[in-house]
């Protein structure tokens, strides 16, 4: 039965991916900056799928030591029905987080979003998007620092296309 529902998905999954849908061009690239996130690109792998690599880093410093964040991410965005220049959007994202110094806590998070783009013009647009977010810090040095948290998740950026 488990096996029948999950054949069901992925084909509605591809039939959705393989429709066409005029508002995206298909191999599109855009710098995306954005907040939290402040590097990602915006890849349109297809006019209805998108993936959206991301990093950031963040040099935390006191009068003791000094310590170096880094995040690796990525996003999958399925576009929905667009309306002129605007183009909703679901999808999910997964990061990973870490600091460069040892026995520092490690950071997992997961996330459903819906947002959506809205083009500008040719070359620049914005977007916005909200959801739910999971994630996961770990410490094997201090295990006061091992939480699991659900909370709200948003991101706002500028789109530069090429």
């Amino acid at each position: 039965m488990h096996s029948i529902s999950r054949r069901i998905g992925i084909v509605t999954l591809l039939t959705l991916l393989a429709s066409t849908a005029g508002a995206q061009q298909k191999g599109r690239i855009a710098l995306d900056l954005g907040v939290p996130t402040d590097l990602a690109v915006l890849w349109h792998a297809g006019d209805r799928f998108a993936v959206r690599p991301e990093f950031n880093f963040v040099r935390v410093s006191d009068d003791n030591n000094s310590t170096t964040r880094f995040d690796l991410g990525g996003s999958a965005l399925l576009s929905l029905e667009p309306s002129g220049s605007l183009t909703p959007y679901i999808g999910f994202r997964a990061a990973y987080g870490w600091f460069t110094e040892s026995n520092s806590p490690t950071v997992w998070s997961f996330a459903g979003i819906f947002g959506a783009r809205y083009a500008l013009d040719k070359r620049f647009g914005v977007s916005g998007e909200t959801g739910l977010a999971f994630s996961r810090t770990h410490s094997d040095a201090a295990p006061i620092f091992n939480q699991k948290v659900f909370q709200p998740w948003g991101r706002v950026s500028a789109l530069i296309y090429f």
